[in-house]
């Protein structure tokens, strides 16, 4: 029966295109026959002191990175309330390891949440250093054409193309002042 589901799981992949990619897809039915296979195999095996009951730990790591936080925690606890249904009489040891998942769950979603969080800065960074990169151009364009030109024709022109030159410098700074300020309102939102 485990194999089966794997079968089933291996054709969800191989139908999404990603036959190569172990782990399931976020927001996807995928998910649901590694359920099925883990329930089965644990369930078969001896239940909560069964040898692969530490499988239940990187299904509950797939699971918090694959559905929503609500998602992961509801099927956590009703797995938990089916590996309790298949158990016999109700002791300390039992109460432990159905308490262990649901605590390693809040752990995976703490991690999950720092990592968005991270993935969210990053993103951040990556577009702020973009438009820095753009802004560092328009004011090398500017120094390189504009300015440079405009002073060595400054060295030889007579006292009146002086103050129409110094004029249109003043006019290319605002152009220039314009750009930048439209990037920095870009990178404040």
């Amino acid at each position: 029966m485990v194999a089966l589901t794997a079968l089933i799981y291996y054709l969800f992949k191989w139908i999404s295109k990603q036959p190569g990619q172990l782990a399931p897809k976020v927001m996807s039915m995928e998910i649901v026959p590694i359920t099925f296979a883990v329930l089965l195999l644990v369930g078969s095996t001896g239940n909560l002191n069964s040898i692969f009951y530490p499988l239940l730990f990187v299904y509950l790591f797939f699971l918090v990175f694959v559905a929503p936080p609500i998602n992961s925690i509801i099927t956590t606890l009703t797995v938990m309330f089916f590996f309790y249904a298949l158990s016999n009489g109700f002791d300390l040891e039992m109460v432990a390891h159905l308490v262990s998942p649901v605590i390693v769950l809040f752990a995976f979603l703490f991690a999950r949440n720092q990592y968005q969080t991270a993935l969210v800065q990053q993103n951040v960074m990556k577009r702020d250093e973009n438009i820095l990169m753009k802004e560092g151009q328009i004011v090398t364009d500017f120094l390189e054409h504009n300015l440079k030109s405009n002073i060595s024709q400054l060295k030889t022109a007579s006292p009146e193309q002086q103050q129409q030159l110094i004029s249109s410098i003043e006019e290319e700074v605002q152009i220039l002042e314009h750009k930048l300020a439209g990037y920095n309102q870009t990178i404040k939102s």
